[in-house]
């Protein structure tokens, strides 16, 4: 009798998991040719930031499908799907659900801004960052919790929907959780969480956006929920500090290895300071360095390593220097030549340890040691590029 009632509970839960959808068993195909979106019985909205982009929304016909999230089972009535077009072709690469058609117009922002975050990493990392088409990301509105948002493998759960919140708080918690999924991060830390590159994916994100509205590389109708003054306010408060503290003073190693909510403001100091200053490729070439184990990942001072490790393998690399016109910077010993695609007849700065000779194309610096140290210019107050290749 046991067995029977086994069986039919068992058979029971298979007949509701077929009657449920899954974010693995949508019926929209995972790419689309552009003959095929016109055919496709679903509202489409195309859009543009760094991409050409589709927000897909099935017809209200197909609002009977049920959607169950892979980790709570929690019911969802409606999905708005994100296409990114590359080489002639859409691929999916979010899909955004929501409790009810109700509240569709949320999930629409919300993928429209996921497609700003995917888009501008990808503008930066293309292949190097395999998670970018690793596969599909799932993002689930849910009116439950008490805000913020979690990740859990390819999916990210954005809590206390209709809670009254600041577009600035959307994009704080949708870039959180996306770096959670995209990028490199230390782990081990007691606060404010155990892995440090939801905070990161925060400040970096961010700041890309910033930039890049401020270069017109992007047009402010083309990023929801924030404009070029709050992400100015939020950089001045939140990124361009932890930039600083490594540009003055270099990295803090002993910070770097431990465990505290300083020791996470650390490591991402460090690695805003790498995307800005060796560009953002750095990020992930560093990788290849890095020490961690299954068990517990890696801590902010083997980040740190692993960036030493990099720069000391590379034949060419390229610092940007900021406005101020000199940075600490870790140089791996060796002879460089140093040219730039500015004309300056300043004199380059590299103290302690090196021999600068002015050259017709640049300078010939030569280090005896590897290590961090000050460059620059003494008298120059605006950014330069320096392009580093050993002789």
């Amino acid at each position: 009798m046991i067995h029977r009632l086994h069986l039919c509970i068992s058979i029971t839960y298979l007949l509701l998991r077929c009657a449920v959808g899954f974010a693995s068993t949508d019926s929209l195909p995972d790419r689309l040719t552009p003959k095929e979106v016109t055919a496709l019985a679903a509202e489409t909205i195309p859009f543009q930031n760094y991409s050409e982009a589709l927000l897909v929304i099935p017809e209200s016909s197909a609002a009977d499908r049920l959607y169950r999230d892979p980790r709570d089972a929690e019911i969802y009535r409606a999905v708005c799907y994100v296409y990114i077009l590359e080489n002639g072709v859409y691929f999916r690469r979010f899909a955004i659900y929501s409790p009810d058609r109700e509240t569709l117009p949320y999930a629409r922002r919300a993928g429209q801004f996921c497609a700003l975050l995917w888009s501008a990493a990808n503008a930066r990392y293309k292949t190097l960052c395999q998670n970018l088409r690793s596969g599909v990301v799932n993002l689930w509105l849910t009116r439950r919790g008490e805000g913020g948002g979690e990740h859990f493998r390819n999916n990210l759960y954005f809590y206390s929907l209709l809670s009254e919140r600041t577009g600035l708080e959307w994009a704080r918690t949708l870039a959180h959780e996306y770096g959670h999924y995209l990028l490199p991060g230390a782990s081990g830390y007691m606060e404010p969480e155990n892995w440090g590159n939801g905070l990161l994916g925060e400040r970096l994100f961010l700041r890309w956006i910033r930039d890049d509205l401020e270069a017109k590389r992007l047009e402010a109708s083309q990023v929801p929920f924030v404009s070029l003054a709050e992400l100015n306010d939020y950089c001045e408060k939140q990124v361009y500090p932890l930039i600083g503290q490594v540009r003055d003073s270099g990295p803090d190693r002993a910070l770097l290895a431990g465990s505290r909510k300083a020791s996470m403001d650390a490591f991402t100091g460090l690695l805003l300071f790498a995307d800005q200053t060796y560009g953002s490729p750095i990020l992930y070439e560093m990788l290849i360095y890095l020490k961690r184990t299954p068990a517990r990942g890696a801590r902010g001072d083997e980040f740190l390593t692993a960036l030493e490790r990099a720069l000391d393998h590379a034949e060419h690399f390229t610092i940007t220097l900021p406005e101020t016109g000199a940075t600490h910077v870790y140089l791996p010993r060796g002879t460089y030549l140093v040219t730039s695609e500015r004309d300056t007849s300043e004199p380059l700065i590299a103290l302690t340890e090196a021999s600068v000779t002015r050259t017709q194309n640049g300078w010939v610096v030569k280090l005896e040691t590897s290590r961090w140290r000050v460059i620059g210019f003494r008298n120059m107050r605006a950014g330069i590029q320096l392009q580093w290749r050993r002789r």
